[in-house]
């Protein structure tokens, strides 16, 4: 449509009246008696390019004291004419109180898709996380980046993401005030990425900086796209820096706040990687999928909730929790927890190198000095994964020793988690 309809821009181009094309949808600005001309143009010429203009799908927007003057302008032509708004390109032009209107139409379409996400999360709470995060929350981001000053009427919104949607998802009853603030962080910021509707107050304002060039381009009816694209990724250089700081900001400032389980959590679920399972899309086809359980336990490890029906006591007679299931030996869990990561990594390797074998002896020492105090000196020692040609040298071999700890226990409660390692 773009590449298609440029002959016909170019015929209709008129002194005075300001067009603005978006595929095959024509918007035009200005005088009205500009406007008229520029439209007459428009009937003229379109169907010299295959272009037929739609009387009834065809609105004219002007203020009140000019509505008489659109009617007489405009007489004949077929064009309807409102004063009051109208919805374009799926925002609002209008009165303020026709956008309040068309916004809490969009509102109770949300309400209701959100509800509907909510009965699918007691069932596929990951799939329903993935709606939300990858496809409806988009809807209401588009809004709030096209009319100014509306967040508040997306109250109701967040009403149904924290009393309906978040406590279906997560498996608790009530989400608290600290909780959905640190749900509503991204996810490598240790969230879930749902924020809070009513407070994206800089939205509006970012999308305005983005496109001032190409405002600038269509107030100059100039079609000089190079230093607007030039200017553009600039601006979008610098609203990414921006947000990411207040991100960053508003987790550091949130984690004061945050008992102190939660603070631990958040930092955890901050490290590099560890929110790949929540932000990658579940395609069944890959494995990606995880069933209700699966998710809720991952959410309640992601946060230190207390995982729904777990035992009292332990096979060893311990008090049971998540802290002491991940050292307690009983069971055998801790080593199928290491098992699973040096399978997968040696699994990985044996696509790319080749000689992969698990648990390899290494050469028994003869004299040589170790300066590690963990360094294994016994005969017969073994790493975990060996594979040839990993560093480029066709037989030069590398050692891989996979360790698994739990951040949580007593001894690294106190301690940074690089220094666990």
């Amino acid at each position: 449509y773009a590449l298609g309809t440029l002959p016909l821009i170019r015929a209709v181009a008129t002194q005075g009246a300001k067009q603005v094309w978006y595929a095959d949808d024509a918007t035009a600005g200005g005088q009205l008696t500009n406007i008229r001309k520029w439209w007459d143009q428009l009937v003229t010429a379109g169907p010299g390019f295959g272009y037929f203009v739609n009387n009834e799908k065809s609105w004219l927007i002007v203020k009140e004291e000019h509505l008489e003057l659109a009617v007489r302008t405009f007489e004949g032509t077929g064009i309807r004419i409102t004063s009051e708004g109208k919805r374009h390109l799926g925002s609002a032009l209008g009165t303020s109180s026709f956008i309040e209107r068309y916004i809490q139409k969009k509102v109770e379409a949300w309400q209701a898709e959100i509800g509907i996400l909510s009965l699918i999360a007691k069932t596929e709470p990951h799939s329903a996380y993935s709606a939300l995060t990858h496809g409806l929350m988009s809807h209401w981001s588009f809004i709030l980046r096209s009319l100014e000053g509306i967040t508040h009427l997306l109250q109701p919104v967040e009403d149904a993401i924290r009393q309906q949607f978040l406590p279906t998802l997560t498996g608790k009853e009530t989400v608290n005030d600290n909780e959905r603030e640190l749900l509503a962080l991204p996810a490598h910021l240790g969230g879930l990425g749902i924020p809070n509707p009513t407070a994206s107050t800089e939205e509006y304002m970012h999308s305005l900086h983005l496109s001032a060039p190409i405002t600038d381009l269509i107030i100059r009816q100039s079609n000089d796209l190079d230093d607007a694209n030039d200017q553009q990724q600039a601006i979008k250089a610098t609203i990414r820096a921006e947000r990411r700081n207040k991100q960053k900001s508003k987790a550091s400032e949130l984690k004061n706040r945050l008992p102190r389980h939660l603070q631990r959590a958040a930092e955890l679920a901050s490290e590099k990687g560890s929110s790949n399972w929540l932000t990658t899309l579940p395609l069944e086809a890959h494995g990606f999928t995880l069933h209700k359980g699966a998710f809720r336990d991952a959410l309640c490890l992601r946060y230190g909730w207390s995982l729904p029906h777990q035992p009292t006591k332990c096979a060893c007679g311990s008090n049971f929790n998540v802290e002491h299931a991940l050292t307690c030996p009983t069971g055998g869990f801790t080593i199928i927890r290491h098992n699973e990561i040096r399978d997968l990594l040696a699994g990985l390797l044996s696509e790319v190198c080749h000689d992969v074998s698990i648990e390899p002896h290494l050469q028994p020492l003869s004299g040589e000095s170790l300066s590690n105090a963990s360094a294994n000196t016994e005969d017969n020692a073994r790493l975990d994964v060996a594979a040839s040609g990993f560093w480029g040298g066709r037989f030069e071999r590398a050692f891989f020793d996979v360790r698994v700890f739990n951040p949580y226990a007593p001894s690294n409660q106190t301690s940074q988690i690089p220094s666990s390692y």
